[in-house]
C-alpha cells in the first residue's frame, strides 16, 4: 500500500485503545507474524495510519465470522 507521507503512525499503545486490545495482543500479533504491518523506527514500533485503516475497512466486513478463524478479527462497532 502506498503511503502518504502526511499521514500519522499510531504507536503501540494508541492502536491498543483505538482497537480495544491490549498492548500485549499486538505484541503477540506481531511474534506471529500476522497483521497489521507495523515498523520499526528508532526501537519503536509504529502502524501507519493508512494500513490500519484498511484493515478496519476489511474487519468490517469479517467481523461477523466465526471465533475459530486464523484470521485477525477486529472488534464491531
Amino acid at each position: 500500500m502506498s503511503h502518504n507521507n502526511n499521514s500519522p503512525y499510531l504507536n503501540t499503545e494508541q492502536l491498543a485503545r483505538r482497537w480495544l486490545v491490549s498492548p500485549r495482543t499486538l505484541e503477540r500479533w506481531r511474534y506471529e507474524g500476522t497483521k497489521p504491518d507495523y515498523y520499526r523506527l528508532n526501537g519503536r514500533v509504529l502502524y501507519h495510519i493508512d494500513d490500519i485503516m484498511a484493515l478496519e475497512a476489511m474487519g468490517h466486513r469479517q467481523c461477523h465470522k466465526s471465533p475459530d478463524s486464523s484470521e485477525i478479527t477486529l472488534p464491531c462497532p
